[in-house]
């Protein structure tokens, strides 16, 4: 979640996670303020005039009311960058040419988009694209909250970081990818599509002169503030530099939506949008009856340490969206990693520990296991034995490979069911973590996961 979503009133229980909250002005009130209704918004694409994940003859019906006065813009908020400050701004996506104005121009620029893209997914769709020869620019907004530029089609793809990868791959785009990171390639298990692709090694300081050599059309990445911010003035000129969220504050829809727009790719991504709102849909709805909530955090599982997940984490944003209160959230951090000191943690009543762990996919071997797992739940009982979790032998495991990224739903799935069995009885995180191999990983389609479940998740319902 790297644009960060802010809660509205009406249902600040619940939000804050994997969706954008979109606000429309009131035609009863002033110009511009914020009146209440609420929307999805995850195609953070100019032309998406209404917000509701596609650009489409309803956007051209209220971009004509807007200028003749009859409606008002829709605004998405959004953090302003990747941050743990709260800095917040709002985007309309009216403007569909990026000339300044909303006008005409931009009514005629999105039926150009619309005529494009059915032309553009055709050709995808029926393995066509290498013959596609047809461009067309659109714009979108970033992760850094900056309008930018890419220009399709795109039929080569640098893919940097392995939950991008990860992304790339639910898309079924991976046959265009002609260069990675170090991250893809050590995770075989998870990855094997990318084993015998280029390896660019570390995605926070790629070489600029190697990814020129690739002559690839884009370069997936996320944030400026983590990965080679200096790419867009080394590289800019001859490839566009696709900055979307994968993992960053768990805004993993908008990432996957935009860029399956860009890549012609939207049935797969409205597949995957519909199936993380099935389950998210489901646990928002039955937490917002609640009458009082646990209380979560989410330390990082390194050991002793105290370094934690606050605000601007996915696993942050993971337990509120669960139905947790995390008093992470109060904390004030230069970055959405503040420490929990035990004193801390003593005064606030932490009822579930859920640890953020460094296992997964690629772990194998008792030995490896323990060391991943094992030793730093048994750190964690030790840092915050006095908490009614410690003494009530509520500390939980979750592998970072389930907790950030596009299988990010699964750490929901496992925490609602945690945090109130009886609430959920009827869900399961393991079923909806094969549910996800099944429908989105087609090189795992043979992975054993009951086999490996304890590389994974730690909890009552995996014992």
């Amino acid at each position: 979640m790297d644009k960060k979503i802010i809660a509205v009133a009406l249902v600040a229980i619940i939000v804050v996670a994997a969706v954008a909250a979109v606000f429309v002005a009131s035609p009863s009130s002033d110009k511009g303020d914020v009146d209440g209704a609420t929307n999805d918004c995850n195609l953070w694409v100019y032309g998406n005039v209404n917000g509701d994940n596609y650009i489409d003859q309803k956007d051209i019906d209220l971009l004509q009311k807007i200028i003749a006065g009859d409606d008002y813009e829709v605004y998405v908020e959004v953090y302003d960058g990747y941050n743990a400050d709260g800095t917040v701004s709002r985007v309309s996506f009216a403007d569909a040419n990026q000339d300044g104005d909303v006008n005409s121009k931009d009514i005629d620029y999105i039926k150009k988009i619309i005529a494009y893209q059915e032309r553009y997914s055709k050709a995808v769709s029926e393995g066509k694209l290498d013959s596609f020869n047809e461009t067309f620019r659109i714009y979108y907004n970033n992760c850094d909250n900056k309008t930018c530029k890419v220009d399709l089609p795109i039929k080569s793809l640098i893919s940097m970081y392995f939950s991008n990868s990860e992304v790339v791959r639910l898309l079924g785009a991976v046959d265009r990818v002609v260069a990675t990171d170090s991250t893809t390639i050590a995770k075989p298990t998870l990855l094997p599509e990318f084993q015998n692709i280029l390896n660019l090694g570390d995605r926070k300081a790629v070489n600029s002169e190697a990814v020129l050599k690739t002559n690839a059309d884009a370069y997936f990445t996320g944030s400026a503030s983590t990965y080679s911010a200096y790419l867009e003035e080394t590289v800019g000129d001859h490839m566009d530099v696709i900055r979307l969220s994968a993992w960053e504050d768990n805004n993993v829809m908008v990432g996957t939506l935009t860029l399956g727009y860009m890549l012609g790719c939207t049935e797969k991504a409205y597949e995957y949008i519909d199936w993380c709102h099935k389950y998210m849909d489901m646990i928002s709805e039955r937490v917002s009856k609640l009458s009082g909530k646990v209380t979560a955090i989410v330390p990082k599982g390194r050991g002793n340490s105290l370094e934690g997940n606050g605000k601007g984490s996915g696993q942050y944003e993971i337990t509120e969206l669960a139905g947790a209160l995390n008093p992470a959230g109060e904390l004030k951090a230069s970055s959405e990693y503040p420490n929990f000191t035990s004193e801390w943690a003593l005064t606030k009543n932490i009822q579930f520990i859920v640890l953020s762990g460094y296992c997964g996919f690629e772990k194998s071997g008792s030995d490896q296991i323990k060391a991943a797992v094992d030793d730093v739940m048994s750190a964690a009982y030790e840092t915050y034995k006095g908490t009614p979790a410690a003494k009530n032998g509520q500390i939980y495991f979750i592998a970072n490979e389930i907790f950030t990224g596009p299988s990010n739903i699964v750490s929901l799935a496992y925490c609602a069911e945690w945090f109130y069995p009886d609430l959920f009885e009827d869900l399961d995180g393991t079923a909806v973590f094969q549910e996800y191999i099944d429908k989105f990983c087609p090189a795992l389609k043979d992975y054993d996961l009951k086999a490996h479940l304890n590389q994974f998740v730690v909890g009552p319902s995996t014992a």
